[in-house]
């Protein structure tokens, strides 16, 4: 069981790692390990920018909307939260892209996942 959502992407990394080394990665575990990427990158920068004492309240105003984050959920400095808006967004992109994949038991595997990546969340 993991802790939190950032141990279970690490974690997922790795085991597709394990299968690039295999020469056993197909399309759809590179598409995934993309969007876990995109997740860990994510919050690696949110985590610094809240660790450094950066407020962007001017800035934020200013340019949130610029960003495509004027919807994103704040705390009570106007930062991002970025943890959970990360969050939520690999959930939502994973049933994006599943909703085009032709193979069933790879889309039903792929809302698993979304479904697994929020319930680490609550």
């Amino acid at each position: 069981m993991h802790n939190n959502l950032y141990e279970f992407v690490c974690d997922e990394l790795k085991e597709l790692d394990g299968k690039a080394r295999k020469g056993e990665l197909s399309m759809q575990d590179v598409q995934y390990a993309d969007m876990l990427e995109h997740y860990k990158k994510s919050k690696l920068t949110s985590d610094a920018m809240e660790g450094s004492g950066y407020s962007g309240s001017s800035y934020a105003d200013d340019y949130s909307g610029a960003r495509g984050r004027m919807n994103a959920p704040r705390d009570s400095m106007g930062r991002y939260s970025g943890a959970s808006y990360a969050d939520r967004n690999l959930a939502d992109e994973l049933r994006r892209r599943a909703s085009m994949e032709r193979d069933d038991r790879a889309r039903r595997e792929m809302h698993s996942m979304a479904d697994r990546i929020e319930g680490i969340m609550r």
